[in-house]
């Protein structure tokens, strides 16, 4: 089938641009034909006419066949030859097809804008810039629905279109000129995901951190989906029942009744032999020798044991006192989450998205449809709240999984005097039953309203108190005739205090700092203010690490600090030569990390440092000199009684002063600028009434040869000040 027949067919499937709302949606669609059939490089320009005039355009591109190379001067030009002449038709040919294909997939508003362009390659141009999908808003809205991407249904369908959402929209904000590192991508597809996901999350944190990449993500992810499906199929073509009874073997049992139970056939014991004792008659796991035995099998480990232990050697598990329930968890080595099957300890619960199954080392399984936390009060004192914890109504006994203790920064330690857990600050003693190691808690979950629970006096004394801590709770504890190191243990320890309590973690050292000047630019953004009266309403702080060398730049908007960052670094460039600029830093905002802006690194060869979100103190060099300069804004307009639209002429006077006083190793960063020591006793004070000389440029004759005003910005890098007219006050 040729390209024009299938062309309708093409097109429909390509929504009609309307306007912003869709731009997005109609450009990823028609850069998939486009390029399906050979015209993307024309609209996009990369492909231009063949032998065909450079510069204006006169006429529609592809509309008039063009001639060949002139000779010498004063020759008639060349005819193209037989080949030339396909090349260029060939040309011809898709140019006009392009031109019908924007035009044809724009409702009637924009295809109005683009019907007297002369060529494909302007018509696009045309739709991106009117469009304005490239802003700093944009990529904030887009960024925001990936931060707020949720997973909300684990089946395989919910999952496949979770990841295409994911893509799609991560695939716009790339159009939308943001640029989001692998790893950040990672962070947030791993944030969208639900609880009952945390086993998929762990299987990927624990490959090498080289295979740890978006590639190898999807990988596990497509992995994931396929074995829903496969899944969700066998539960679909068969009952409970049915499937219950395959896995048991009943296999050709089709027409058996429901309720009919199958005679189960015995078996001969005498032959069997015991792995353990080596004995007849009973199986490995009925083996009365199983906790002395010194020839257990390796390969059968506490997981197995867990399932299999008798009951009641832990009758102890649902016994109240006056303090809360003791709650006796086994320690499972071969267990992959914590389970429990008693619904009085948790706090509270949560449906999983799907029923998740457990097998057993021996037979049958666990089946888990909720998952919640669980409050300890440890024999120390001190809380335990573990997370993710399985409900699993049919089992027996509680379960710590080993694996994730390890992972949460425990160490098991078991040994024939004692066993016991520890994070660094808490011992946590196990005990030996039947070959199994006990940990033996309070449950803090309380069937009442309130969830306090006092095990000891110390922990008595540190709640009563408010959890109050230090001298106060030395004091108190001295006063009740308490142990004042269990006490202050107790506060040490107490979970709530973590929850009420915690605070960010202070910044450690310091940040790498420039060596020379010109080798770190810090740069950001104040604003929004009240506008001055030509509009600006932010400025731009640029300041060098080393020399203190600093620019204040009032802006309407935010769109002109990547021109201005640009301009400072030629300036340092200059200063720091031969040596260059290495390094800029910023937060995150995107006027400094667009595509253009990371082009620009790229090729310059400059590292542009992101400090973290919600974290000043990473870039505190321009942060400080910001609140400075605000500061002396503020009171210089104060001081001179100027009204708050000539905020930008205090903005630049106060960059001045500040490099005038500012001094790195005997200079200040004025004389490093400028080559000259500043003369601060022969500064004015900002809105101070002058009288100033009109040059004879621009005075008539008869006119006055002076003219008073008030003194407003000194001029940066010739130390000269502006005259505010007493009109424009």
């Amino acid at each position: 089938m040729s390209t024009d027949s299938a062309t309708p067919t093409t097109l429909s499937a390509v929504p009609k641009l309307r306007g912003n709302a869709n731009y997005i949606e109609w450009r990823e669609a028609i850069e998939e034909q486009l390029l399906a059939h050979d015209l993307l490089d024309i609209v996009e320009g990369t492909e231009e006419e063949p032998f065909g005039q450079k510069g204006v355009r006169k006429r529609r591109a592809g509309s008039v066949m063009p001639t060949g190379g002139t000779g010498d001067p004063g020759d008639a030009p060349k005819a193209l030859s037989a080949v030339e002449v396909k090349q260029w038709k060939d040309w011809s040919k898709r140019e006009s097809k392009a031109q019908a294909w924007l035009r044809m997939t724009c409702t009637e508003g924009p295809k109005r804008s683009i019907m007297g362009m002369l060529s494909a390659h302007e018509m696009w141009s045309h739709l991106e810039n009117t469009h304005m999908v490239r802003t700093i808003e944009r990529q904030g809205q887009l960024l925001q629905t990936l931060a707020s991407f949720r997973l909300l249904s684990a089946n395989s369908k919910a999952m496949t279109t979770h990841m295409e959402s994911f893509l799609v929209t991560l695939s716009r904000y790339e159009t939308a000129g943001g640029i989001l590192p692998e790893s950040q991508q990672i962070v947030l597809f791993l944030n969208s995901l639900p609880a009952a996901m945390e086993q998929w999350k762990d299987t990927y944190a624990a490959l090498d951190e080289y295979r740890q990449t978006w590639v190898e993500l999807e990988r596990l992810w497509n992995r994931k989906v396929e074995d829903k499906e496969r899944y969700e199929t066998s539960k679909g073509s068969h009952s409970n029942g049915d499937a219950l009874a395959t896995h048991g073997g009943n296999h050709g049992q089709k027409g058996k009744k429901t309720g009919e139970k199958k005679e189960k056939k015995q078996r001969d014991m005498s032959k069997v032999k015991c792995w353990t004792c080596e004995k007849t008659g009973h199986f490995k796991r009925d083996c009365p020798d199983a906790e002395d035995s010194s020839k257990k099998d390796k390969t059968d480990g506490q997981a197995n044991a867990a399932v299999e232990a008798e009951f009641e050697a832990f009758v102890g598990q649902a016994v109240q006192d006056a303090t809360g329930l003791d709650s006796e968890w086994v320690i499972d080595s071969g267990a992959t989450h914590h389970l429990s099957g008693d619904p009085k300890v948790f706090a509270s619960r949560s449906d999983l998205p799907e029923p998740f199954s457990f097998s057993l080392a021996g037979q049958g399984s666990l089946t888990a449809e909720q998952m919640g936390e669980v409050p300890l009060r440890l024999p120390s004192g001190h809380g335990l709240s573990l997370q993710d914890v399985y409900f699993t109504p049919s089992a027996r006994l509680n379960l710590l999984s080993a694996s994730r203790l390890l992972s949460r920064g425990w160490t098991i330690s078991l040994a024939p005097s004692g066993g016991r857990i520890s994070n660094g600050k808490v011992d946590v003693p196990l005990e030996k039953r039947k070959g199994l190691w006990v940990l033996t808690a309070k449950s803090a979950n309380q069937p009442t309203h309130g969830r306090v629970l006092v095990t000891t006096g110390a922990e008595s004394l540190h709640a009563a108190l408010g959890h109050i801590r230090g001298k106060k709770l030395e004091d108190a504890a001295a006063q009740a005739g308490l142990k004042v190191a269990d006490v202050m243990r107790s506060a040490e320890g107490c979970s709530t205090c973590a929850e009420a309590k915690a605070t960010k973690q202070p910044k450690a050292g310091t940040s790498p700092r420039g060596a020379y000047a010109g080798e770190l630019v810090h740069v950001d953004i104040a604003g929004p203010f009240q506008p001055a009266k030509a509009g600006e309403d932010h400025f731009l702080a640029l300041v060098d690490d080393w020399s203190k060398i600093s620019l204040v730049v009032p802006m309407g908007g935010k769109t002109e600090a990547y021109r201005h960052l640009r301009a400072f670094v030629s300036i340092m460039a200059r200063l720091a030569a031969p040596r260059a600029v290495r390094f800029v830093r910023s937060d995150g905002g995107g006027e400094f990390g667009s595509l253009e802006a990371q082009a620009w690194y790229r090729e310059t060869g400059i590292q542009h440092q992101v400090s973290p979100p919600y974290t000043p103190e990473l870039n505190g060099v321009v942060e400080r000199f910001m609140r400075t300069a605000k500061e002396m804004i503020t009171a210089m307009l104060k001081g001179s009684a100027l009204p708050h639209e000539y905020w930008t002429h205090a903005a630049r006077h106060a960059a001045c002063i500040i490099m005038k006083t500012t001094k790195v190793q005997g200079k200040t960063a004025w004389e490093r600028l400028t080559g000259r020591e500043p003369t601060l006793p022969t500064s004015r004070v900002f809105g101070q009434s002058i009288t100033v000389a009109i040059p004879r440029a621009v005075r008539t004759k008869g006119s006055l040869t002076n003219a008073r005003g008030v003194r407003g910005t000194l001029a940066q890098g010739i130390g000269l000040g502006s005259l505010l007219q007493s009109s424009d006050q």
